[in-house]
């Protein structure tokens, strides 16, 4: 007989806790994304099918899977399946994380695995479910990149070309990897009997590390292209990926650090939108910095260390807002700044350092209690933190169902209005006059309440307006006048003179078209 009991994979308790309170994190963040239909712009686009862009927008891995996923069961914009898929790929990505830096403490492996995966950036991904799962598979291969440069001798061969596919998926996960490696070297230089040559031969390691991935990412980019005979996107100056004026440079770095330590006063892309958000990171980044101190004193380091230890420190803002530096003259919004969350890992190593290496030998009685307080304070206010971003996660999901059925409502009664016009038949092609409708009835009250980048206030007065009148109104193929037709309506004396909508007029059969004035163009 074959004991079952024995081929059982036994998991770490760290792991087995990680991802049991990761999993439930994740329903209670995002549960209403997998249970209801929502839209933004892109996701409208993406209907039924799509994966999103591909090698013109330098995601040359994300054309590969993408591909090769249609050939076999098809790119499909399935908000449950694709989510939950997604959340199963970011419970790993958290383990990991908890893997790399050897967190065994329960409570700090369940805030980990809970900030990893509740984050702003998180959410913002699951607006877009039709790619959540490649960019999520981008995540996981930029943490697991990490791991492998540091677990083994050779790991930064397999580290560096993990990195660069997760840059083929999306270029705004490198600066997870890059913070990951400074949090892991302040973690190194901060532990007891470390020593000063190690630590700078792994600072090495790692800094080649990143520069391999980088080669390896644009030679593919660059040969994907040539063999496409395509080139990139201006869009958000993609084309100038990787290009930056020398003499930008300070001021996008000045920009950058300045960014990163505003956090705790301003909102940065969602991460610190709330004053309960703002008042916890400001908490926790100066108990890092006591905690720091602390490890540093207490233990009696030379200056050597003590000095390599605060450039880290410095280098740190910096490698977690390194999006500033990848994307200096595109639009930074919430989905990019998943390197930011970072910052909450900085506390958690600290206070775990220093309860394994600090508490047991100091007898003093005072010290030992502002050590217990400190923890209590790390503990109580990531939790916070979570807890918040689970609000926030559900409001801005709930603000995106809403804008939804507004947008149906609203387009319904477009489409009614069109075909009750004066002399209508079903085989006349339309012509939208301009692309914004100007409408004093019609406002969102959900808007600016839940904001998170991507989720838009209205899909009446964007590109996603014909995306959203084929999948929601059945209109397919929806039967458009020619660019050339639409061009000579626009200068047309009649149709200048047409009212724009939704004023009585605004929509008007004229030479067999049907003419929707929505703005003067």
């Amino acid at each position: 007989m074959i004991n079952l009991n024995k081929l059982k994979l036994s998991l770490p308790k760290n792991i087995k806790t990680t991802f049991i309170a990761s999993v439930i994190f994740a329903i209670l963040a995002h549960l209403f994304a997998l249970t209801n239909i929502i839209h933004n712009h892109d996701s409208l686009s993406e209907l039924p099918k799509g994966y999103g862009t591909g090698i013109i927008s330098g995601r040359w891995l994300l054309a590969i899977l993408g591909k090769v996923a249609g050939k076999f069961w098809g790119n499909y914009n399935l908000p449950f399946y694709n989510n939950v898929l997604s959340i199963c790929i970011l419970v790993i990505a958290a383990c990991t994380i908890v893997i790399i830096f050897n967190i065994q403490r329960p409570i700090f492996c369940v805030l980990t695995g809970g900030i990893f995966i509740v984050a702003p950036p998180i959410t913002s991904m699951f607006f877009y479910p039709f790619t959540s799962p490649y960019y999520s598979l981008a995540i996981l291969l930029a943490i697991v990149a990490v791991w492998l440069t540091d677990k083994y001798k050779l790991g930064f061969l397999p580290g560096a070309l993990l990195c660069a596919c997760s840059l083929g998926i999306y270029q705004a996960y490198l600066p997870i990897t890059i913070a990951l490696f400074v949090l892991l070297l302040i973690q190194k230089i901060l532990t007891q009997g470390s020593k000063i040559k190690i630590i700078l031969q792994k600072g090495l390691l790692f800094g080649e590390t990143l520069i391999f991935s980088l080669l390896i990412y644009f030679l593919i980019l660059h040969i994907g292209l040539k063999i496409q005979q395509t080139s990139l996107l201006g869009y958000q100056n993609i084309n100038e990926m990787g290009k930056i004026d020398i003499h930008e440079l300070p001021s996008i770095i000045k920009n950058a650090y300045y960014r990163f330590i505003s956090i705790p006063f301003t909102d940065y892309y969602g991460i610190s939108c709330t004053l309960v958000l703002k008042i916890s990171i400001l908490i926790l980044i100066c108990i890092s910095i006591i905690l720091i101190i602390l490890l540093l004193s207490w233990q009696k380091r030379n200056f050597t260390t003590i000095l390599c230890c605060l450039l880290l420190c410095a280098i740190f803002p910096l490698a977690a807002n390194s999006i500033m530096l990848m994307a200096p003259h595109s639009s930074i919004y919430t989905l990019m700044v998943y390197g930011s969350v970072s910052i909450y890992l900085l506390p958690i190593i600290t206070i775990d350092l220093a309860t394994k290496e600090l508490f047991p030998n100091i007898l003093n009685q005072t010290k030992r209690v502002f050590l217990q307080t400190t923890e209590a304070g790390v503990i109580l206010f990531l939790s916070i933190t979570i807890w918040n971003y689970i609000y926030l996660s559900n409001g801005n999901y709930t603000a995106m169902y809403y804008t939804t059925q507004q947008a149906n409502n609203y387009l319904n009664s477009l489409v009614t209005q069109i075909r009750m016009a004066d002399g209508y038949q079903p085989s006349m092609e339309w012509a939208f006059i301009g692309e914004n409708i100007s409408d004093p009835l019609h406002g969102n009250p959900w808007d600016n309440t839940f904001n998170y980048g991507g989720n838009l206030n209205s899909l009446i007065n964007i590109y996603s307006r014909n995306s959203f009148l084929h999948n929601y109104t059945g209109l397919y193929p929806l039967p458009l006048v020619s660019d050339e037709t639409l061009s000579a309506l626009n200068t047309d004396p009649v149709v200048q003179s047409m009212p724009c909508y939704p004023a009585d007029g605004s929509i008007q059969i004229y030479q067999d078209i049907v003419v929707i004035k929505l703005e003067d163009k």
